[in-house]
């Protein structure tokens, strides 16, 4: 009997594993793959992305962003009301949104709850945000708010800084919240 159970395993193991990702199709029997955000590793170009006079007209800043500026890499763009070359203005506002590709959806998801982690560790609490991506949530903080989501293997994450507290993380989560909507929207 012992032996017979011990090719058994490898085939229970097989069929589990090939149902993980599979749902029973009603009046069928038969198993159909579950639909999931698929998994890319394309590095996106955030400044071509979402050009800067698309970025405007969500921002809550009172002053208007004059830049758009790639940072680090291609994959970060930093929208700001000052050039880097210049002196800075005397109100510095900006918005940096940046997306992140990794090698699978539990390692986006790693990388998102780790953030969420971090802020709780210095005292400020995420702040789910429903019907963005496969999840997302705010991290709001006074002078920089955070927005962040994950669809599929990609983090996508907005933050927003400056004119606090006459732009509140009232004005800032939704703004946040409509600019990674916008950057999911147009993700190849």
């Amino acid at each position: 009997m012992r032996r017979h159970a011990m090719w058994l395993v490898p085939v229970v193991l097989a069929f589990v594993s090939a149902c993980a990702g599979s749902s029973p199709t009603p009046g069928t029997g038969t198993l159909t793959p579950r639909a999931s955000t698929p998994q890319t590793s394309v590095e996106v170009d955030v400044c071509a992305l979402v050009p800067l006079g698309d970025v405007q007209p969500h921002s809550p800043f009172t002053t208007p962003l004059v830049t758009a500026e790639s940072q680090v890499s291609p994959t970060v763009c930093l929208y700001s009301n000052w050039h880097e070359t210049a002196v800075p203005a005397p109100d510095p506002v900006s918005i940096t949104m940046k997306v992140e590709s990794f090698g699978s959806h539990a390692d986006a998801m790693t990388a998102f709850h780790n953030s969420e982690q971090d802020s709780t560790n210095l005292g400020v609490s995420p702040q789910a945000i429903a019907g963005v991506g496969d999840v997302a949530s705010a991290l709001p903080g006074g002078d920089e708010v955070s927005v962040q989501a994950v669809l599929g293997n990609r983090t996508i994450a907005v933050k927003l800084k400056g004119q606090w507290p006459d732009v509140s993380d009232g004005q800032k989560v939704p703004a946040g919240t409509a600019l990674v909507k916008l950057m999911i929207a147009r993700l190849p």
